[in-house]
């Protein structure tokens, strides 16, 4: 699993806000690998994880599946429509943030981070 404190040193070296992680359904491996997701768990609503580079990361999660990210630390946001979480996910991250993201070759549609 991804150290937290090695991510935000990371992120600092190359003058980021944050390492934004963002899926649903399972479809970006790469985030569940390096936030150490269980394969077997439930995940049918989008989660976003924020590792800033200063302060405490950020899990958004659905009311509906308000424990998927329980295993991380951080403060959690949940969310109930997409308004809401979109209004978390800038709270997270404010317009104007230089934030990292990954991609999987392997993901099915052409983008996650509109």
């Amino acid at each position: 699993m991804l150290d937290i404190d090695a991510a935000r040193t990371a992120i600092r070296e190359e003058g980021l806000d944050g390492w934004l992680f963002l899926t649903m359904q399972h479809r970006d491996e790469i985030a569940e690998e390096a936030l150490g997701m269980s394969r077997g768990s439930t995940s049918t609503r989008p989660w976003a994880y924020v590792i800033r580079a200063d302060g405490h990361p950020v899990r958004i999660v659905h009311e509906i599946e308000p424990s998927i990210l329980d295993h991380l630390p951080g403060t959690v946001e949940r969310y109930h429509a997409r308004r809401a979480f979109l209004s978390a996910l800038s709270a997270a991250m404010p317009p104007g943030s230089r934030v990292a993201a990954q991609f999987s070759p392997d993901v099915p549609v052409g983008s996650f981070l509109d």
